[in-house]
Formats: C-alpha cells, sequence, structure tokens
C-alpha cells in the first residue's frame, strides 16, 4: 500500500503545477523548493521501484523529512524565526498544511507499524 502512495507522486506533481494544490509537501511555498523536493520523491520512487525490499527505509527516511518540514513551517513562524530570516516561504497557510500533516502523519505511522515486526523485541533475551 505504501508503495502505491509514493506511485502517484506525478499526480500530486500535476495537481500543484495544473491546480495550485499543494498537498504532497505544504511545507516549501515556494515553488523551486517544491521542485527540488519533488524531485527527491521520483528519486525515492525510483529507488523502491528498483530496491522494492528497501521501500520501507526510504519511505521512513522521506515521511521523516517531509514531517520535520512541516513542523519546522508551523512552528518557526510561531517562534519568531520567520521573521528574524525575512523568509516568506515559511508559514503555516491553512488546509493544504492540514491535509500534508495528515498524509504525512499516516504514511509515516503505517511505515513504523509495518516495520515493527522487523525490528527486535527489545523484551526478549538472546
Amino acid at each position: 500500500m505504501i508503495r502505491y502512495y509514493y506511485w502517484i507522486t506525478p499526480l500530486f506533481i500535476l495537481l500543484d503545477i495544473l491546480g495550485d494544490w499543494n498537498f504532497r509537501i505544504a511545507a516549501l511555498a515556494d515553488s523551486g523548493h517544491r521542485t527540488i523536493y519533488y524531485l527527491f520523491l521520483l528519486a525515492c520512487v525510483g529507488a523502491m521501484w528498483k530496491l522494492p525490499r528497501l521501500t520501507p527505509f526510504i519511505a521512513v527516511v522521506e515521511s521523516g523529512v517531509n514531517f520535520f518540514l512541516l513542523i519546522g513551517s508551523v512552528m518557526l513562524p510561531i517562534l519568531g524565526y520567520g521573521y528574524l530570516l525575512k523568509n516568506p516561504v515559511i508559514g503555516f497557510t491553512g488546509w493544504p498544511h492540514l491535509a500534508n500533516f495528515v498524509l504525512t502523519g499516516l504514511i509515516l505511522s503505517m511505515v513504523i507499524r509495518s516495520n515493527s515486526g522487523l525490528l527486535p523485541d527489545p523484551d526478549s533475551t538472546h
């Protein structure tokens, strides 16, 4: 299921370009920064296609980066760093951030849940 989410990345890109619906990486308001992130996403998709066994790892890394960017985009203006840096790309812009937050959190939690069986049980003795 996680792979399908990543395989529809081109749809997210089209929605962003054609409809200005930035659901996939709402933390980046600047289209140049989003383009770089979309290239990163496409590289993730390519890596998942070539090395499907690494899909959970790739998804955790990408979702974590996305989550970090999203939290930063919300918290920096609250803390005041957005004004200090005079950076207009930072800031909570409403429902696109909420949609991105829900998507990213859902995928991150799914990946962590799907990988939980792969981790050693900390309560077991070797």
